[in-house]
């Protein structure tokens, strides 16, 4: 994973590097490092949506307010 997280966020090949399962398990690991409410954003890419609910479901499975 480290090429696929940088300061300027997450980058890779959508569904083949950056994968749902993937983007939870960061969600998990956030949820458990912040407190409060997290805002996830995305971009305009058709996979955009998808990859933003799983690391939001990641998020708030660890108890977090998700917007």
């Amino acid at each position: 994973m480290g090429d696929l997280v940088s300061s300027s966020g997450i980058r890779g090949v959508a569904m083949e590097e950056v994968t749902p399962s993937l983007l939870m398990g960061i969600g998990i690991a956030l949820g458990s490092e912040r407190k409060g409410c997290q805002i996830v954003g995305h971009d305009v890419r058709s996979s955009s949506p998808l990859l933003a609910r799983a690391l939001a479901c990641g998020i708030n499975a660890s108890g977090y307010d998700v917007q």
